[in-house]
């Protein structure tokens, strides 16, 4: 380089330097930044792919743009790739600066990050990109965010409960039952399955029920098919009966099966039991049994 060439460089640098001061230029520079991940909705122990561009809008060049991103807690940084120079990891923070970013240019991150932790939410990444020797004149599109749908399986308890309208009956009596099926949450259930078992001295005289399930009876069993239920929504169901034998009879209420899983059995059995007695003298009888 001659001498010349050097006293030209020095002159601008004085001169815009001077001119910066005296307030008659100052550089600036439009940052903006664009946030996309895929997926954008996944089970734990998904990689989520994340792409930052980081667009300088000019009027100037930016210098020293420094893009960070502190990652939630449930996502684990794996790899980040630049194509430009390296960026640092810092346990969940991501870091990487751009030493000069030309007007009308775009940059671009690649970030892979691991989903972890149990159960379902939401959970969201802001990217921030900011130059700390040139203004950016519009500051508010500095920073973007994506938000990942955290999927978890499908956890619905479901059970029954049920009761008779009287437990001690005479032989010429019927047998009313009330019955329903439940789901307790916290996600909805579908293709619910429930029974009614009865012994062989008992025999059904007919069922109803509700919430579009469909039932069936034949000896000894009422069947019920529930399409769905939402959390704490219950389909109730009615079954009559005619005991055919005097005694004491278990008739057995149980869910067979949920289409929405079912984490805890504890609820899926409801016994209940009914006793029989001989049918006794009409009233009428009474009467003149103590009024001869």
């Amino acid at each position: 380089m001659t001498m010349n060439s050097i006293r030209i460089i020095l002159a601008l640098l004085i001169c815009g330097t001077t001119a910066a001061v005296m307030g008659q230029e100052t550089m600036s520079a439009d940052l903006r930044v664009a946030l996309t991940a895929s997926p954008v909705a996944a089970y734990p122990g998904t990689e989520i792919g994340f792409q930052a561009d980081v667009f300088n809008k000019g009027p100037d060049t930016a210098i020293d743009v420094r893009l960070e991103s502190l990652l939630p807690y449930r996502l684990t940084p794996v790899s980040v790739s630049t194509g430009a120079g390296p960026a640092l990891i810092d346990d969940q923070k991501i870091s990487y600066t751009i030493p000069v970013l030309e007007p009308d240019t775009t940059v671009t991150i690649y970030v892979r990050a691991l989903l972890v932790g149990n159960g379902r939410g939401l959970t969201t990444v802001v990217l921030t990109a900011e130059s700390s020797v040139t203004a950016d004149p519009i500051p508010d599109d500095n920073s973007s965010t994506q938000t990942i749908t955290i999927l978890w399986p499908n956890e619905a308890d479901v059970g029954v409960s049920g009761r008779a309208l009287d437990y001690e009956i005479t032989l010429s009596e019927d047998i009313v039952l009330e019955l329903s099926t439940s789901c307790y949450g916290p996600d909805s259930a579908w293709d619910i399955s429930s029974a009614l078992f009865l012994p062989a001295q008992i025999e059904v005289k007919y069922a109803t029920t509700s919430l579009n399930s469909a039932v069936t009876t034949s000896s000894g069993l009422v069947s019920f098919a529930t399409p769905a239920l939402d959390p704490w929504q219950s389909a109730r169901h009615m079954v009559v009966a005619k005991p055919l034998a005097t005694g004491s009879f278990t008739i057995q209420w149980q869910i067979f099966g949920s289409g929405g899983g079912d984490w805890t059995s504890i609820n899926n059995f409801a016994p209940i039991q009914i006793t029989v007695e001989p049918s006794g003298p009409s009233r009428a009888d009474s009467c003149w049994q103590l009024y001869p």
